[in-house]
């Protein structure tokens, strides 16, 4: 049996030329989409990273940085002020009264 002019034979190998080139056009899809991920994936990394350390301590590098701390104990932060700058809070089992 034969269909514009080939038979089923011819076919078969037609298809599966056509299968072999979808393929590899599927496999430089997706090595391009696993580099675009990885790089974004990298970049948030970075931006994390940097959120972590330059943003939420910026005030305390200021007061270091300004003098605003000397080295006298009497203007130096308690661990509760850290916390606090730091955004975190003290454990439950740290009583106020004690840090004071």
């Amino acid at each position: 049996m034969k269909f514009w002019g080939l038979n089923l034979d011819d076919w078969a190998n037609v298809s599966t030329i056509l299968g072999v080139i979808v393929g590899g056009l599927a496999l430089v899809y997706s090595a391009i989409q696993l580099r675009i991920s990885s790089r974004v994936s990298q970049a948030q990394f970075w931006l994390d990273l940097r959120e972590m350390f330059a943003d939420k301590h910026h005030e305390i590098h200021r007061q270091l940085r300004n003098a605003l701390w000397s080295n006298d104990d009497a203007n130096f932060p308690t661990e509760e002020d850290w916390a606090e700058k730091a955004g975190a809070s003290l454990p439950h089992w740290i009583s106020r009264t004690a840090v004071l």
